[in-house]
């Protein structure tokens, strides 16, 4: 009989539902039913996500400053009681720094809601702020996700009552720092976002409206305004076919100039691109993103002892 799997995820410019996508692939094709939903298509519809059809459920997110972005709270504190279902999570992050941060925040909102999570797995991809990747070093990140998600696939469905959960745990400090990160995050966010504007390229096509997953794009007659619930997740600025959202002028520094599109990275980047990618030296994270390419089989976490440990402290 074939198992059912339920996986929810937020992605604000693509990355995360790439992997998302992947991870379906994979279970599907050893034999699960699985069903796929966006987050903020739940939430949108001020309903509960029925999980109880499923077995087992995963949730997807891309890393906000260390941890999982406001409107992913926001889900997981509508989810049905869990009785005990068990839960896999996987992340996306530009940088495999601190394993994308603690973790132990999800899992407790899911504990909270009666979930077990049995599995935890970070996914480094093309960063969409900040640092433009190359496409040999993307189309890289993104096979290494395709290479990944087989074993990944093969775990989830081979015992999620294993006795040695795969999941991670920070250091006291970590926490800590990642909690300051992640609430002036959110509320830097919120405030920026209200001074995000659009130029008179502006054709006001909606589609930023209409994507906005927190529904903080508005059209008042002739013009675009934003509200004071901005994720920065960077969906509009890099979907607005004419390149006509801008942010505050402190923030200006965050957007890639050439926009951000998995897809056409995809296309565009070389089918043969050398396993031993050319990362320019200044990318700040180089050795740490050789070393999640380079390993056969990336672990954030060792077996140890039969409990599992976070490796986070061998990164440069």
């Amino acid at each position: 009989m074939s198992e059912s799997i339920g996986i929810a995820h937020f992605s604000g410019t693509g990355n995360t539902r790439l992997v998302s996508g992947l991870l379906a692939e994979a279970l599907r094709d050893r034999g699960a039913e699985v069903e796929e939903l966006a987050i903020e298509d739940v939430l949108n519809l001020r309903g509960h996500w029925d999980t109880t059809g499923y077995k087992r459920i995963g949730i997807g997110w891309p890393v906000h400053a260390f941890d999982a972005p406001r409107i992913v709270y926001e889900f997981l504190h509508r989810l049905p009681p869990g009785e005990g279902k068990p839960v896999f999570t996987f992340r996306s992050a530009g940088d495999p720094f601190w394993n994308g941060g603690p973790t132990e925040p999800t899992r407790r909102a899911l504990a909270q809601r009666g979930y077990r999570v049995f599995r935890e797995d970070l996914f480094v991809m093309p960063p969409n702020v900040l640092i433009a990747c190359p496409n040999t070093v993307a189309r890289q990140l993104y096979l290494k996700a395709e290479q990944r998600v087989e074993a990944i696939a093969s775990a989830i469905l081979a015992d999620a009552d294993a006795e040695r959960d795969a999941i991670t745990n920070s250091p006291l400090f970590r926490r800590v720092v990642a909690r300051i990160f992640a609430k002036s995050e959110s509320l830097g966010a919120r405030l920026a976002g209200r001074w995000w504007h659009v130029t008179a390229d502006c054709t006001l096509c909606n589609r930023c409206v209409d994507e906005c997953p927190p529904g903080n794009i508005f059209r008042d007659l002739n013009r675009l305004t934003f509200g004071w619930d901005c994720l920065l997740c960077m969906r509009c600025v890099y979907l607005c076919p004419e390149q006509a959202i801008k942010p505050p002028l402190w923030l200006s520094f965050m957007v890639l100039k050439e926009g951000y599109d998995p897809a056409s990275i995809l296309d565009d980047a070389n089918d043969s691109a050398d396993d031993q990618v050319p990362i320019p030296s200044s990318f700040g994270y180089r050795d740490r993103l050789l070393r999640y390419l380079n390993e056969p089989d990336f672990s954030l976490t060792d077996t140890v002892g039969g409990s599992l440990v976070d490796k986070g402290e061998r990164d440069p």
